[in-house]
């Protein structure tokens, strides 16, 4: 066996009140035990520490990522709660206001503090019963909006990226509950305030004394709060919002190395009997698989085919395809000739290794010819395979520019001899030809993390990235003997056609022809390369959709604060305003003291907003691309723009100030 192969998954049950940590000290025991007895594979050659293994849980690693992005939001469905609470609680405090004479006189006729505190809160009641009920029919369609628009768990770029049991959400018993105990929290949070205030002595106590005018601005600081953490409850969702399309823009900005429009690709799973052959140990790990002649026969049969068609502009075929696949994929041990190795042989070719001992690979990539151009995949040095670059020819390569540039920096990779291991057995190939460089992993934390940039020059001239770049081998020079592990990546085939016309058509001559070769060959998937990269980026597009709608409906809810508190305030002022406009007060200066009481709310509420994400957007970090937690941009833009959102609500209220009749106010008291 190669001890040098060091990625192993293994599934275990735990026994009857074992926990993970106590697996996860035997199982470091274990590695110990292997580091001593095999220093020169299970040691790190870096920290001289023994290889770990990781023990975990796999209902944690299935929801992992779920969970963070649920706890997400549902902190952002609270804030959402709290906002309509707030506005809730201002309406009632703005009517028991208007109410007070009311009171007064009821308290006058002997109604008693805890009489009217139980009036206002069956009030608050009733309106939070009929928003719980009218939230019902609203849930039923967030329930469906939510299944139509989840991630699809082939989407997901690991196991949990998707949201578990997305498709078995239904309004039951437990819903109901939530629903109202949520009822009851409104008219709690709501509803408290302005009845300890209705039911005030000095509330109470006077009848008449005073004019309304005298009393404008009586518990205003109050609500000039109330509606400053409106705004910034709303500016917090607003910035996570802004930061999530920010990442999901540069995302969909990123030079994916290929054209996806106007290509289907179509996915099928060749049966082993027919086109792979085994041996040795049959059946066990041992066994050893060969490529049959069929093979790579169907696929040139299949690609000539296509060729010929007039609604296909370039066909071709490849075993692993950009966004189709688990990120990483396969990979294989590489030496290049002339360069030094260090210490470490694999089945006695020497490898190489840079100075901190890490060996060096290749992703594999088996294809025909034509796929660089079907995939509009630049050819940079050299040239494409051909279809006599069979098994009786020379064996070639084609490396991709990451590569080239890893192995040969400052010269030319065309003409190169590289010792790479495909299969069981490695081979001498000799590099025909330099691509560019494409995206393969998709969006997903992992394969974003594989694709990211190179770290930079280190050791022998070498740059190190968290994978190295693609060699590509043809379809009609497989090696003599594979692993079983291997298998899947071989009998499954990648048709990717390059068309004119429409593409429910072309996806239709791409299906016949494959069963015109072999009618038994299953079509695991057939759709175009933009769903595929769609896909791929589909949790992250969910994610900004739930946010988004949680955002909006703050924002709205933030800006009813505003305008209300404005329209309340202006309201209550309208005595004092027109005896101001009597003695030769401006309509301007009216306009703008409203507007500027509505600013100095918004830049209160701005700054909180701005402090809040500050801290909080730093939980969004797992899924933002290219984009910092506190991006400055983002940050002051929407902080601006909530400011300038903020005061034309209070605009509207402020025109209505300036219309007031002095000779009608001065009547109305």
């Amino acid at each position: 066996a190669d001890r040098f192969s060091m990625g192993f998954l293994a599934v275990a049950r735990l026994r009857d009140g074992v926990t993970i940590e106590q697996a996860r000290a035997d199982m470091d025991a274990v590695a110990a035990g292997l580091a001593e007895e095999f220093p020169e594979t299970n040691t790190d050659r870096r920290t001289g520490e023994a290889t770990g293994i990781s023990v975990h849980g796999v209902h944690d690693d299935a929801v992992l990522q779920a969970r963070r992005f649920l706890v997400f939001a549902l902190a952002a469905g609270a804030m959402v709660l709290l906002i309509a609470c707030v506005n809730v609680g201002n309406l009632l405090l703005a009517r028991t206001t208007a109410r007070e004479r009311e009171f007064a006189v009821r308290a006058a006729l002997g109604a008693g503090r805890g009489r009217v505190a139980r009036q206002l809160l069956a009030e608050s009641g009733v309106l939070a019963a009929i928003g719980g009920v009218a939230s019902l029919a609203l849930v039923y369609l967030g329930q469906q909006w939510l299944q139509a628009w989840g991630p699809h768990p082939e989407g997901a770029g690991r196991l949990g990226a998707a949201i578990p049991l997305l498709d078995r959400l239904s309004v039951d018993a437990r819903t109901l509950a939530v629903t109202s105990a949520v009822c009851i929290l409104v008219v709690i949070v709501s509803g408290v305030a302005p009845a300890l205030r209705a039911s005030r002595r000095g509330s109470l106590g006077f009848v008449g004394s005073g004019t309304l005018a005298a009393r404008a601005r009586h518990g205003r600081f109050h609500r000039d709060v109330l509606v400053a953490g409106e705004v910034a409850l709303a500016l917090v969702l607003l910035l996570g919002v802004g930061l999530l399309g920010t990442s999901l823009a540069r995302l969909y900005d990123l030079p994916l190395g290929f054209e996806p429009r106007d290509v289907v690709a179509m996915s099928a799973e060749l049966p082993r009997a027919g086109y792979m052959s085994e041996s040795g140990a049959v059946g066990t790990p041992r066994a050893r698989w060969a490529v049959r002649p069929e093979h790579p026969e169907l696929v040139r049969d299949l690609v000539r085919r296509l060729e010929k068609m007039p609604e296909v502009e370039g066909a071709s075929v490849i075993h692993i395809l950009p966004f189709r696949s688990r990120p990483g994929g396969h990979s294989g041990n590489v030496h290049v000739e002339g360069a030094v190795p260090q210490s470490r042989a694999v089945d006695g070719v020497a490898r190489t290794e840079d100075a901190m001992g890490r060996g060096h690979n290749a992703m594999l990539r088996v294809a025909a010819p034509g796929y660089f151009a079907a995939m509009d995949i630049p050819v940079l040095a050299g040239r494409d395979f051909s279809w006599s670059d069979d098994a009786g020819a020379p064996a070639v390569a084609i490396v991709d520019e990451e590569l080239a540039d890893w192995y040969w920096p400052e010269g030319s990779a065309v003409g190169r001899r590289i010792q790479a291991r495909v299969g069981q057995e490695w081979r001498a190939v000799e590099v025909v030809g330099v691509v560019g460089a494409v995206w393969q992993d998709g969006f997903s934390p992992s394969g974003i993390d594989r694709e990211s940039p190179p770290r930079g020059p280190e050791g022998s001239g070498l740059r190190r990235r968290l994978r190295p770049g693609f060699l590509y081998l043809p379809y009609a020079q497989p090696a003599s003997a594979y692993r079983p592990f291997d298998v899947p990546f071989l009998t499954r085939i990648n048709l990717v056609v390059r068309h004119r016309g429409a593409e429910q058509r072309v996806a239709a001559v791409m299906a016949e022809a494959l069963r015109d070769l072999d009618p038994v060959v299953p079509i695991v998937r057939l759709e175009s390369m933009e769903a595929s990269v769609a896909r791929s980026a589909g949790d992250r597009r969910f994610q900004l959709l739930v946010l988004g709608g949680f955002s909006a409906v703050a924002l709205v809810l933030a800006l009813i604060g505003v305008y209300g508190v404005m329209t309340f305030h202006v309201n209550r002022r309208v005595h004092e305003i027109g005896v101001r406009m009597a003695l030769g007060a401006r309509a301007a200066g009216v306009v703008r003291e409203v507007v500027g009481d509505g600013i100095r709310v918004a830049l209160l509420g701005s700054l909180l907003g701005v402090a809040g994400a500050m801290a909080g957007t730093r939980l969004l970090s797992r899924w933002l691309f290219g984009v910092a937690p506190t991006e400055p941009s983002v940050f002051v833009g929407l902080g601006i723009s909530m400011v300038i959102v903020a005061v034309l609500a209070s605009w509207i209220p402020a025109r209505s100030a300036a219309r007031v009749d002095p000779m009608a106010c001065l009547r109305s008291e």
